[in-house]
């Protein structure tokens, strides 16, 4: 056998030349930092209440008029249904 130098591997070189380019390795960082994000929700340390119902459907602002404590009247028209005997309007 002659002694000409080996090539290194296929991944060595494919690793060189992505670490040469800094967009490539900007990109390979947030793909990485999804995958933090989505092994951390699986595992349940984020958004593991995600799924919880925060309020009421449909239900109008609290912020916007009345203050909360204030009980909030929508009349609907007799023509539109009303969703429940909250006076909500069902918009669909």
């Amino acid at each position: 056998m002659s002694d000409a130098a080996l090539s290194p591997g296929l991944w060595q070189l494919a690793w060189r030349r992505l670490r040469r380019d800094r967009v490539a390795m900007v990109s390979l960082s947030v793909v990485c930092a999804y995958l933090v994000i989505v092994v951390a929700a699986a595992l349940g340390w984020i958004a593991a209440d995600w799924a919880r119902e925060a309020g009421v459907n449909y239900a109008p602002p609290g912020f916007s008029g009345a203050p909360p404590s204030a009980e909030v009247r929508v009349v609907a028209p007799a023509s539109v249904a009303v969703a429940n005997d909250t006076g909500i309007v069902d918009p669909l």
